[in-house]
C-alpha cells in the first residue's frame, strides 16, 4: 500500500470539529487556572478492513477526540 496526497484530504466540516475541539479544549483550560497548555496533535490511522482514521489531540491528552473513523477497542 502507498500513501497519496489524497489520504491526508480533511473536508472544511471536518477541519471546523478540529477547530471547535481546540477552542472548546483550550477555553476549559484557561477556565481551570492551568497554565499555558503544550500541544495539540492531529492523528491518521490507517487499519486493513477498517479504513482511516482521524483523531484530535489536545495538550498530549491519551483520550483524543474522533474526527472520523472507527473507534478504538
Amino acid at each position: 500500500m502507498s500513501l497519496t496526497r489524497k489520504d491526508f484530504f480533511l473536508s472544511s466540516l471536518q477541519i471546523c470539529r478540529i477547530n471547535e475541539y481546540f477552542s472548546k479544549m483550550a477555553t476549559a483550560h484557561l477556565q481551570a487556572g492551568e497554565g499555558p497548555w503544550g500541544s495539540i496533535r492531529i492523528e491518521f490511522e490507517w487499519v486493513p478492513a477498517l479504513g482511516r482514521s482521524v483523531t484530535a489531540y489536545f495538550d498530549s491528552a491519551v483520550d483524543g477526540f474522533l474526527i472520523e473513523g472507527f473507534e478504538e477497542v
